[in-house]
């Protein structure tokens, strides 16, 4: 994983970029993933992140359609837990055309 950050009179992006292969042998086929995402900090306790992934698979017998994920994150810290929500809208879902969903997350994350 690739990650870049700007940080210019008190405005901090993070720019992220991903890229994973995945060889199934059994299936003799090959999963390709990319990741884009920009994340805003708001100020120290709140972030808002956007991503971007496909999915590509070698296989277009089976999978003739690529996924596509689109999702938006907002962050709250409260130190030691963190609160996220996110909506996600997903495309062809393992690579069948109009297997599309919407999701709606939270979760609640612990650091020691």
């Amino acid at each position: 994983m690739q990650m870049f950050w700007i940080w210019k009179k008190r405005i901090f992006f993070f720019i992220n970029f991903s890229k994973k292969r995945e060889n199934i042998e059994r299936a003799k086929k090959e999963l390709k993933e990319t990741h884009y995402g920009l994340t805003y900090a708001v100020n120290p306790a709140v972030s808002v992140n956007a991503v971007y992934g496909k999915v590509d698979a070698s296989d277009k017998a089976a999978r003739p359609n690529d996924q596509k994920i689109k999702m938006i994150q907002v962050g709250y810290n409260l130190g030691p837990v963190a609160l996220v929500a996110a909506f996600a809208k997903n495309e062809d879902i393992g690579g069948v055309a109009g297997n599309d969903s919407d999701v709606f997350m939270t979760r609640l994350l612990t650091a020691f």
